[in-house]
């Protein structure tokens, strides 16, 4: 087990907080409909990018929790060098529904914006403060309006915006950018259109009732306990439910029911050997954009786990990872935008 994660369980459980399961065995694939690559020679993308201008802590909205009690979201925005207007990603960090880290992926981060994107990482309600998938989708769309709000403020082109995840977070880009024709918007800067224009997802979830498929039977059992985050996020008060007691909640929170032929592009990247979020998760999803005819890529990172949880984290920093998404982006945020 990677020494991050066995730090992390250790502070997991003097919180009371659910632990991290690895599974001893990695789930076997199809990938013949997707790219297998191998970054190992790739150069590390740089640790400091010094022309990449940084505003942090920009409130976005203010958001109640099941509590009642206010929760001001905040998001920290890169800004390419030059006069703009630029294409804008939303950066989703993961946390296992659990914890949102907005600091997350600093690098990768600083990438993109250099390669010419507004990149802002943002805050979103997770399962202690009573959420479920909808209110974190709902937070994300609310950064995505509040951008196209501020778009002189960050020079910002406002029909060009996309999302970008990571584990937990990656599941909340799929679901923001399946949802954009259905789900009704709520908060703030409702002149505004939460709807985003192309989508990656890294080692997301996609179905929240198979998130261990392809693994050891402890890590299944793992992943189907009663209350467990995963259900929580799935139905809020899961009353003692498993994610396999709920299947028409859990359809309903798999970005395949939303997802519709005239939908965002979606990039999907996993981790050949991620032994957290099973790859058999992308790979299904990704066949599921296919047959309903969206524009969807998959690459699978040879020898890569679970992002910096897993071993060889550093494969997620190299330029072989990043030049694809920055190239994808390109794509579908500045050569083919669509509208909003």
């Amino acid at each position: 087990m990677p020494l991050i994660v066995t730090l992390m369980n250790a502070m997991a459980r003097a919180r009371g907080m659910e632990r991290i399961t690895v599974s001893s065995t990695a789930a076997q694939l199809d990938n013949s409909n997707s790219e297998v690559i191998d970054v190992s020679e790739s150069a590390p993308i740089p640790r400091r990018i010094a022309a990449v201008r940084s505003e942090s802590k920009v409130q976005f909205a203010t958001v109640t929790r099941s509590n009642g009690s206010a929760k001001p979201l905040f998001m920290d925005v890169l800004t390419p060098p030059g006069p703009g207007p630029f294409p804008a990603i939303v950066y989703v960090s993961g946390g296992g529904f659990l914890v949102a880290v907005r600091r997350a992926a600093a690098r990768q981060r600083a990438y993109l914006a250099a390669a010419g994107f507004v990149v802002a990482s943002i805050d979103y309600r997770v399962v202690p403060d009573g959420a479920t998938w909808r209110e974190g989708v709902a937070d994300v769309r609310s950064a995505v309006r509040f951008l196209r709000s501020q778009a002189g403020r960050f020079s910002i082109a406002p029909d060009r915006v996309g999302v970008w995840g990571e584990s937990a977070g990656a599941y909340l880009s799929s679901m923001t950018a399946a949802t954009a024709e259905t789900f009704e918007e709520s908060g703030e800067h409702l002149e505004q259109s939460g709807a985003v224009q192309a989508a990656a997802s890294f080692f997301g979830a996609a179905d929240l009732s198979s998130l261990a498929a392809g693994f050891d039977a402890a890590s299944i059992a793992a992943a189907a306990r009663k209350d467990s985050a995963f259900a929580k996020y799935v139905a809020g008060d899961s009353a003692g439910r498993s994610v396999n007691d709920m299947p028409e909640e859990v359809l309903q929170a798999n970005p395949k029911s939303h997802a519709s032929p005239d939908g965002p592009a979606f990039l999907l990247f996993h981790g050949e050997d991620d032994r957290i979020i099973s790859p058999l998760q992308t790979q299904h999803l990704h066949d599921d954009l296919r047959t309903l005819g969206v524009a969807s890529t998959r690459y699978v990172v040879r020898n890569a786990g679970h992002g910096i949880m897993g071993d060889n984290p550093k494969l997620w920093l190299t330029t072989g990872v990043m030049d694809l998404t920055a190239a994808f982006f390109k794509q579908h945020l500045i050569e083919h935008a669509g509208t909003v």
